[in-house]
């Protein structure tokens, strides 16, 4: 695998507190600016049912993108994802509970990595539709290490549970320099 294929990483990110697109929009400005990141596809915006967690929960949009990491290790990349979602009013404590901004890396690479903080690929992902359906728009091909199939076959397999509506549009975030998006 290339060294480029490496620093591929692919994210999740959900939110269904407060404005929703606000926090998304954040976030994605925020991984922007770290350094050695740069940023190579964002998805539509999905709007699905909350998964888990307390019942009535509003319903979360969600995304994915894909980003090139060359100076950020997987640990030191959560580490800044957890001060992102910080930033942006999270807080932890109700598993699966409401959000105002939710960042998960689904995939760095081929890596396969089991810590008490971190697994990648994501330990989930392959059974969460409102994370693949995103994550296919962007990263068909991209291929989960474990279990050896893309991330479109994994997004067929799922289906649609829980989805309510695409919000069209890669552009909407309106965030992101030309320079820096690629």
């Amino acid at each position: 695998m290339s060294q480029e294929s490496r620093n591929l990483v692919l994210l999740s990110m959900g939110s269904n507190l407060g404005h929703r697109r606000g926090h998304l929009r954040a976030g994605i400005w925020a991984l922007g600016k770290l350094p050695g990141v740069v940023l190579q596809a964002v998805s539509s915006l999905y709007e699905t049912e909350a998964w888990g967690g307390p019942e009535n929960q509003s319903a979360f949009l969600n995304i994915a993108l894909t980003i090139r990491s060359t100076a950020l290790s997987p640990t030191q990349l959560l580490e800044n994802i957890s001060r992102i979602e910080a930033q942006e009013g999270r807080i932890r404590g109700i598993a699966n509970g409401p959000r105002t901004l939710d960042i998960d890396i689904l995939l760095y690479g081929d890596a396969v990595i089991q810590e008490s903080h971190l697994d990648i690929p994501h330990i989930a992902m392959h059974q969460r539709s409102f994370v693949l359906l995103p994550a296919a728009e962007i990263a068909s091909s991209m291929k989960h290490p474990v279990l050896q199939q893309t991330i479109g076959e994994l997004a067929r397999l799922a289906g649609d549970e829980g989805l309510i509506r695409v919000l069209p549009g890669r552009k909407w975030f309106h965030v992101v320099s030309q320079s820096t998006y690629q």
